[in-house]
Protein backbone atom coordinates (compact mmCIF):
# COMPACT_ATOMS: atom_id res chain seq x y z
CA UNK A 1 0.00 0.00 0.00
CA UNK A 2 0.97 3.65 -0.16
CA UNK A 3 2.32 5.03 2.72
CA UNK A 4 0.33 8.65 3.93
CA UNK A 5 1.98 9.59 7.29
CA UNK A 6 5.05 8.90 9.39
CA UNK A 7 5.74 8.75 12.79
CA UNK A 8 9.21 7.57 14.71
CA UNK A 9 8.29 4.57 17.16
CA UNK A 10 11.05 3.18 19.44
CA UNK A 11 11.15 -0.28 19.80
CA UNK A 12 14.05 -2.61 21.78
CA UNK A 13 15.11 -4.80 19.52
CA UNK A 14 17.79 -5.66 16.72
CA UNK A 15 17.17 -7.02 13.23
CA UNK A 16 18.77 -10.21 12.02
CA UNK A 17 18.39 -10.34 8.13
CA UNK A 18 20.14 -9.85 5.01
CA UNK A 19 18.61 -7.45 3.03
CA UNK A 20 19.20 -7.87 -1.06
CA UNK A 21 19.02 -5.17 -3.31
CA UNK A 22 21.87 -4.43 -5.61
CA UNK A 23 24.09 -7.21 -4.82
CA UNK A 24 23.97 -8.63 -8.41
CA UNK A 25 23.50 -5.88 -11.25
CA UNK A 26 20.32 -3.79 -11.80
CA UNK A 27 18.12 -3.22 -9.09
CA UNK A 28 14.41 -3.36 -10.35
CA UNK A 29 12.59 -2.84 -7.66
CA UNK A 30 10.39 0.33 -7.44
CA UNK A 31 8.04 0.47 -3.77
CA UNK A 32 7.97 -3.58 -3.70
CA UNK A 33 4.53 -4.03 -2.26
CA UNK A 34 4.26 -7.90 -1.85
CA UNK A 35 6.14 -10.83 -2.20
CA UNK A 36 5.66 -14.72 -2.90
CA UNK A 37 8.05 -17.71 -3.31
CA UNK A 38 7.62 -20.02 -5.65
CA UNK A 39 8.87 -23.83 -4.55
CA UNK A 40 8.72 -25.11 -8.20
CA UNK A 41 11.67 -23.13 -9.43
CA UNK A 42 13.27 -22.19 -6.29
CA UNK A 43 12.86 -17.78 -6.91
CA UNK A 44 11.16 -15.28 -5.41
CA UNK A 45 8.11 -13.03 -6.99
CA UNK A 46 7.57 -9.25 -6.36
CA UNK A 47 5.18 -6.86 -7.18
CA UNK A 48 6.12 -3.26 -7.86
CA UNK A 49 4.09 -0.50 -6.69
CA UNK A 50 5.89 2.24 -8.10
CA UNK A 51 6.13 0.98 -11.48
CA UNK A 52 3.59 -1.96 -12.18
CA UNK A 53 6.56 -4.54 -12.76
CA UNK A 54 6.64 -8.00 -12.11
CA UNK A 55 10.03 -9.00 -10.48
CA UNK A 56 11.42 -12.43 -10.62
CA UNK A 57 14.72 -13.05 -8.08
CA UNK A 58 16.31 -16.32 -8.10
CA UNK A 59 18.18 -18.40 -5.63
CA UNK A 60 21.62 -15.74 -6.43
CA UNK A 61 19.61 -12.69 -5.97
CA UNK A 62 19.63 -12.05 -9.96
CA UNK A 63 16.87 -10.29 -10.83
CA UNK A 64 14.86 -10.15 -13.71
CA UNK A 65 11.07 -9.19 -15.00
CA UNK A 66 8.58 -11.87 -14.63
CA UNK A 67 6.03 -9.72 -16.74
CA UNK A 68 5.67 -6.44 -17.72
CA UNK A 69 2.26 -6.81 -19.33
CA UNK A 70 0.87 -3.83 -16.37
CA UNK A 71 3.89 -2.24 -16.11
CA UNK A 72 3.38 1.48 -16.37
CA UNK A 73 -0.58 1.03 -16.42
CA UNK A 74 -1.46 -0.57 -13.25
CA UNK A 75 -0.14 -0.20 -9.90
CA UNK A 76 0.47 -3.44 -8.32
CA UNK A 77 -0.22 -4.56 -4.81
CA UNK A 78 -0.83 -7.67 -3.30
CA UNK A 79 0.40 -11.47 -5.07
CA UNK A 80 -1.00 -14.96 -4.24
CA UNK A 81 0.14 -18.26 -5.46
CA UNK A 82 -3.06 -19.98 -6.54
CA UNK A 83 -2.25 -23.31 -7.91
CA UNK A 84 -0.41 -22.93 -11.17
CA UNK A 85 -1.69 -19.45 -11.11
CA UNK A 86 -0.30 -16.37 -10.14
CA UNK A 87 -2.90 -13.38 -8.79
CA UNK A 88 -2.05 -10.37 -8.45
CA UNK A 89 -4.13 -6.96 -7.13
CA UNK A 90 -3.69 -4.84 -9.65
CA UNK A 91 -5.18 -1.19 -10.95
CA UNK A 92 -6.59 1.65 -9.61
CA UNK A 93 -9.06 2.62 -11.97
CA UNK A 94 -12.64 1.41 -13.48
CA UNK A 95 -10.67 -1.62 -15.00
CA UNK A 96 -8.96 -2.68 -11.51
CA UNK A 97 -9.42 -6.50 -10.13
CA UNK A 98 -7.39 -9.42 -10.16
CA UNK A 99 -4.84 -10.33 -13.09
CA UNK A 100 -3.73 -14.10 -13.50
CA UNK A 101 -0.47 -15.04 -15.13
CA UNK A 102 0.84 -18.49 -15.45
CA UNK A 103 3.21 -19.30 -12.61
CA UNK A 104 5.49 -21.43 -14.65
CA UNK A 105 5.64 -18.78 -17.80
CA UNK A 106 4.52 -15.56 -16.56
CA UNK A 107 2.17 -15.30 -19.14
CA UNK A 108 -0.73 -13.15 -18.52
CA UNK A 109 -4.13 -14.88 -18.66
CA UNK A 110 -6.82 -13.00 -17.57
CA UNK A 111 -8.14 -10.15 -15.75
CA UNK A 112 -11.29 -9.97 -13.73
CA UNK A 113 -12.44 -6.94 -12.76
CA UNK A 114 -13.87 -6.60 -9.30
CA UNK A 115 -17.23 -4.21 -9.67
CA UNK A 116 -16.84 -0.72 -7.64
CA UNK A 117 -13.82 -1.43 -6.36
CA UNK A 118 -11.55 1.57 -4.84
CA UNK A 119 -8.00 -0.49 -4.82
CA UNK A 120 -7.86 -4.11 -4.64
CA UNK A 121 -5.32 -4.51 -2.18
CA UNK A 122 -4.43 -8.39 -0.76
CA UNK A 123 -5.51 -11.93 -1.32
CA UNK A 124 -6.02 -14.87 0.20
CA UNK A 125 -8.21 -17.94 -0.31
CA UNK A 126 -10.24 -20.55 1.66
CA UNK A 127 -10.30 -24.20 1.99
CA UNK A 128 -12.44 -24.07 -0.96
CA UNK A 129 -10.79 -22.36 -3.62
CA UNK A 130 -12.97 -19.16 -3.01
CA UNK A 131 -10.43 -15.65 -3.47
CA UNK A 132 -11.04 -12.96 -1.33
CA UNK A 133 -9.75 -9.64 -2.05
CA UNK A 134 -9.40 -6.62 0.05
CA UNK A 135 -10.36 -3.10 -0.84
CA UNK A 136 -8.91 -0.51 0.86
CA UNK A 137 -10.28 2.55 -1.13
CA UNK A 138 -13.56 1.77 -0.66
CA UNK A 139 -13.55 -0.76 2.72
CA UNK A 140 -14.86 -3.69 1.13
CA UNK A 141 -14.12 -7.12 0.56
CA UNK A 142 -14.50 -9.38 -2.40
CA UNK A 143 -14.98 -13.21 -2.99
CA UNK A 144 -13.97 -14.65 -6.42
CA UNK A 145 -16.11 -18.05 -6.91
CA UNK A 146 -15.78 -20.13 -10.13
CA UNK A 147 -13.97 -16.51 -11.96
CA UNK A 148 -16.99 -14.44 -10.53
CA UNK A 149 -16.66 -11.47 -8.36
CA UNK A 150 -18.72 -10.15 -5.78
CA UNK A 151 -19.15 -8.23 -3.05
CA UNK A 152 -18.86 -10.77 0.26
CA UNK A 153 -18.52 -7.21 2.90
CA UNK A 154 -19.27 -3.88 2.34
CA UNK A 155 -19.61 -2.88 6.39
CA UNK A 156 -17.07 -2.73 8.99
CA UNK A 157 -14.34 -3.32 7.59
CA UNK A 158 -12.09 0.46 8.19
CA UNK A 159 -10.13 0.46 5.03
CA UNK A 160 -8.55 -3.06 5.44
CA UNK A 161 -5.68 -3.88 4.32
CA UNK A 162 -3.88 -7.32 4.97
CA UNK A 163 -5.64 -10.71 4.33
CA UNK A 164 -4.49 -14.14 6.06
CA UNK A 165 -7.35 -17.08 5.50
CA UNK A 166 -7.14 -18.99 9.18
CA UNK A 167 -8.08 -22.62 8.00
CA UNK A 168 -8.50 -24.40 11.81
CA UNK A 169 -11.10 -21.33 12.63
CA UNK A 170 -12.44 -21.24 8.75
CA UNK A 171 -12.26 -17.11 8.94
CA UNK A 172 -10.05 -14.50 7.22
CA UNK A 173 -8.01 -12.11 9.33
CA UNK A 174 -8.09 -8.71 7.96
CA UNK A 175 -6.14 -5.61 9.38
CA UNK A 176 -8.37 -2.67 9.77
CA UNK A 177 -6.03 0.12 9.68
CA UNK A 178 -8.83 2.80 10.12
CA UNK A 179 -11.27 0.74 12.98
CA UNK A 180 -11.30 1.58 16.54
CA UNK A 181 -7.76 0.73 17.96
CA UNK A 182 -6.49 -0.59 14.63
CA UNK A 183 -8.03 -4.20 15.45
CA UNK A 184 -7.30 -7.37 13.78
CA UNK A 185 -10.99 -8.77 12.46
CA UNK A 186 -12.10 -11.66 12.03
CA UNK A 187 -14.85 -12.96 8.76
CA UNK A 188 -16.68 -16.03 9.53
CA UNK A 189 -16.95 -17.88 6.71
CA UNK A 190 -19.87 -20.26 8.24
CA UNK A 191 -22.02 -17.36 9.13
CA UNK A 192 -20.47 -14.23 7.02
CA UNK A 193 -20.08 -12.41 10.37
CA UNK A 194 -17.47 -9.97 11.72
CA UNK A 195 -15.88 -9.59 15.25
CA UNK A 196 -12.76 -8.21 16.60
CA UNK A 197 -10.14 -10.56 17.12
CA UNK A 198 -7.97 -8.42 18.95
CA UNK A 199 -6.77 -4.27 18.95
CA UNK A 200 -3.54 -3.52 18.21
CA UNK A 201 -3.43 -0.12 18.84
CA UNK A 202 -1.07 0.09 15.43
CA UNK A 203 -1.93 2.56 12.67
CA UNK A 204 0.54 1.60 10.40
CA UNK A 205 -0.76 -2.03 9.97
CA UNK A 206 0.00 -3.40 6.41
CA UNK A 207 0.48 -7.66 5.88
CA UNK A 208 0.16 -10.55 7.98
CA UNK A 209 1.54 -13.95 7.85
CA UNK A 210 2.07 -17.40 10.49
CA UNK A 211 4.80 -19.42 10.50
CA UNK A 212 4.67 -23.22 10.60
CA UNK A 213 4.42 -22.84 14.83
CA UNK A 214 0.89 -21.21 13.72
CA UNK A 215 2.62 -17.51 15.28
CA UNK A 216 1.32 -14.55 13.67
CA UNK A 217 3.35 -11.51 12.02
CA UNK A 218 2.12 -8.35 11.44
CA UNK A 219 4.06 -5.48 9.47
CA UNK A 220 3.57 -1.97 10.95
CA UNK A 221 5.11 0.71 8.90
CA UNK A 222 5.05 3.73 11.29
CA UNK A 223 7.20 1.90 13.14
CA UNK A 224 9.22 0.30 10.90
CA UNK A 225 8.87 -3.26 12.54
CA UNK A 226 7.54 -6.66 12.74
CA UNK A 227 5.04 -7.81 15.53
CA UNK A 228 4.46 -11.45 16.52
CA UNK A 229 1.62 -12.39 18.11
CA UNK A 230 0.58 -15.84 19.72
CA UNK A 231 -1.80 -18.26 17.89
CA UNK A 232 -4.69 -17.29 19.76
CA UNK A 233 -3.69 -13.52 19.90
CA UNK A 234 -4.28 -13.97 24.31
CA UNK A 235 -0.89 -12.51 24.65
CA UNK A 236 0.68 -8.95 23.89
CA UNK A 237 2.99 -8.82 20.48
CA UNK A 238 6.65 -9.03 20.86
CA UNK A 239 8.62 -7.15 18.33
CA UNK A 240 10.15 -9.46 15.86
CA UNK A 241 12.19 -7.16 13.98
CA UNK A 242 13.03 -3.37 13.41
CA UNK A 243 15.18 -1.89 11.01
CA UNK A 244 13.24 -1.99 8.13
CA UNK A 245 11.89 0.91 5.53
CA UNK A 246 8.61 0.67 5.46
CA UNK A 247 7.71 -3.05 5.52
CA UNK A 248 4.68 -3.72 3.01
CA UNK A 249 3.29 -7.33 2.25
CA UNK A 250 4.88 -9.86 4.13
CA UNK A 251 5.40 -13.26 3.51
CA UNK A 252 6.65 -16.92 5.27
CA UNK A 253 8.57 -18.84 3.27
CA UNK A 254 7.90 -22.30 4.97
CA UNK A 255 10.54 -24.51 3.19
CA UNK A 256 13.57 -21.92 4.40
CA UNK A 257 12.00 -21.31 7.46
CA UNK A 258 12.76 -17.20 6.86
CA UNK A 259 10.28 -14.20 6.72
CA UNK A 260 10.37 -11.86 3.80
CA UNK A 261 9.82 -8.72 4.09
CA UNK A 262 9.27 -5.77 1.34
CA UNK A 263 11.13 -2.55 2.18
CA UNK A 264 8.37 -0.15 0.01
CA UNK A 265 10.87 2.71 0.38
CA UNK A 266 14.04 1.77 -0.04
CA UNK A 267 13.70 -0.89 -2.66
CA UNK A 268 14.89 -3.57 -0.80
CA UNK A 269 13.62 -6.79 0.32
CA UNK A 270 14.59 -8.21 3.97
CA UNK A 271 14.82 -12.08 4.41
CA UNK A 272 14.60 -12.48 8.68
CA UNK A 273 15.63 -16.13 9.61
CA UNK A 274 13.37 -17.82 12.17
CA UNK A 275 13.98 -19.67 15.02
CA UNK A 276 11.99 -22.99 14.69
CA UNK A 277 10.53 -23.45 18.43
CA UNK A 278 10.20 -26.54 19.97
CA UNK A 279 8.01 -27.90 23.19
CA UNK A 280 9.49 -28.96 26.45
CA UNK A 281 12.92 -27.63 26.03
CA UNK A 282 14.47 -25.24 28.47
CA UNK A 283 14.88 -21.97 28.75
CA UNK A 284 18.81 -22.39 28.83
CA UNK A 285 18.37 -24.70 25.55
CA UNK A 286 16.99 -21.70 23.67
CA UNK A 287 19.51 -19.45 24.28
CA UNK A 288 21.86 -20.27 21.74
CA UNK A 289 22.11 -18.34 18.78
CA UNK A 290 24.19 -17.19 16.20
CA UNK A 291 25.80 -13.77 16.40
CA UNK A 292 27.57 -13.00 13.70
CA UNK A 293 28.40 -13.88 9.78
CA UNK A 294 31.20 -11.81 8.32
CA UNK A 295 32.31 -10.48 5.68
CA UNK A 296 28.72 -11.28 4.16
CA UNK A 297 28.42 -11.10 1.38
CA UNK A 298 32.04 -13.33 1.48
CA UNK A 299 34.57 -14.22 -1.47
CA UNK A 300 36.73 -16.68 -0.17
CA UNK A 301 36.43 -17.25 3.64
CA UNK A 302 33.61 -16.20 6.46
CA UNK A 303 33.71 -16.20 9.90
CA UNK A 304 30.70 -18.03 11.78
CA UNK A 305 30.55 -16.71 15.29
CA UNK A 306 27.84 -18.03 17.81
CA UNK A 307 26.89 -18.19 21.66
CA UNK A 308 25.79 -21.38 23.57
CA UNK A 309 24.32 -20.77 27.31
CA UNK A 310 25.15 -24.24 28.33
CA UNK A 311 28.06 -27.41 27.69
CA UNK A 312 26.04 -29.18 24.62
CA UNK A 313 26.79 -30.75 21.52
CA UNK A 314 26.99 -28.28 18.55
CA UNK A 315 26.57 -28.78 14.92
CA UNK A 316 26.81 -26.21 12.51
CA UNK A 317 26.12 -26.95 8.92
CA UNK A 318 25.47 -25.00 6.01
CA UNK A 319 22.10 -25.86 3.14
CA UNK A 320 21.69 -24.35 -0.46
CA UNK A 321 18.06 -22.80 -1.10
CA UNK A 322 16.92 -26.46 -1.94
CA UNK A 323 17.76 -27.79 1.03
CA UNK A 324 20.69 -29.58 -0.09
CA UNK A 325 23.64 -29.74 2.59
CA UNK A 326 26.54 -28.18 1.28
CA UNK A 327 29.46 -29.25 4.35
CA UNK A 328 29.08 -29.55 8.08
CA UNK A 329 31.40 -27.16 9.43
CA UNK A 330 31.11 -28.64 13.84
CA UNK A 331 29.91 -31.49 15.62
CA UNK A 332 31.32 -31.50 18.77
CA UNK A 333 30.79 -30.29 22.39
CA UNK A 334 31.52 -26.38 22.57
CA UNK A 335 31.25 -25.17 26.61
CA UNK A 336 29.34 -22.35 27.60
CA UNK A 337 29.91 -18.90 25.96
CA UNK A 338 30.75 -17.38 22.77
CA UNK A 339 32.93 -19.11 19.92
CA UNK A 340 33.70 -18.95 16.13
CA UNK A 341 34.06 -21.19 13.19
CA UNK A 342 35.21 -20.52 9.69
CA UNK A 343 34.12 -21.77 6.51
CA UNK A 344 36.45 -21.52 3.31
CA UNK A 345 32.93 -21.42 1.32
CA UNK A 346 34.01 -24.82 -0.18
CA UNK A 347 31.84 -28.25 0.11
CA UNK A 348 32.36 -31.45 1.96
CA UNK A 349 34.28 -32.39 -1.42
CA UNK A 350 36.76 -29.72 -1.15
CA UNK A 351 35.09 -27.86 -4.16
CA UNK A 352 33.96 -23.93 -3.77
CA UNK A 353 30.08 -23.31 -4.08
CA UNK A 354 28.94 -21.22 -6.54
CA UNK A 355 27.60 -17.92 -5.77
CA UNK A 356 24.39 -17.73 -4.35
CA UNK A 357 22.34 -17.94 -0.95
CA UNK A 358 23.50 -20.44 1.25
CA UNK A 359 21.98 -21.63 4.73
CA UNK A 360 23.90 -21.48 7.84
CA UNK A 361 21.98 -23.81 10.19
CA UNK A 362 22.90 -24.07 14.05
CA UNK A 363 21.44 -27.26 15.97
CA UNK A 364 21.69 -27.89 19.84
CA UNK A 365 20.15 -30.55 21.96
CA UNK A 366 16.03 -30.00 20.02
CA UNK A 367 17.09 -26.13 18.69
CA UNK A 368 17.67 -24.70 15.18
CA UNK A 369 18.66 -21.75 14.25
CA UNK A 370 19.59 -20.43 10.94
CA UNK A 371 21.47 -17.35 8.85
CA UNK A 372 21.62 -16.52 5.29
CA UNK A 373 24.96 -16.43 4.12
CA UNK A 374 25.61 -14.39 0.41
CA UNK A 375 28.85 -15.61 -1.68
CA UNK A 376 29.48 -14.25 -4.95
CA UNK A 377 32.89 -14.18 -7.33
Amino acid sequence: MKRFYYTNISFCFIIVALSLSTLYGQNLLNNPESIVYDQNNNRYIISNWGDGAIIQMDSTGVQSYYNTDVMNQYKVAGLYIYGDTLLAASGDGVDAGITKFDLESGEMLSHIILPDVGLPNDITSDSNGIIYVTDYWDSKLYKIENNTPSVYLSQGLNYPNGIYYDKANHRLLVLSVNGPGTPILGVDLNTGTLSTVVTTGLPGMDGITRDSNNNYYISEWTGDAILKYDNDFTNPPEVFSTGHYDPADIYYNNVLDVLCVPNFSSNSIDFVDLITSVNNITDIDRNIRIDKIYPNPAISVITIEFTTHSKQNICLKVFNTEGHEITTLVNKQFDAGKHSVTWDLKNSFGVKVPQGLYLCNLTANKLNTSKTITVID
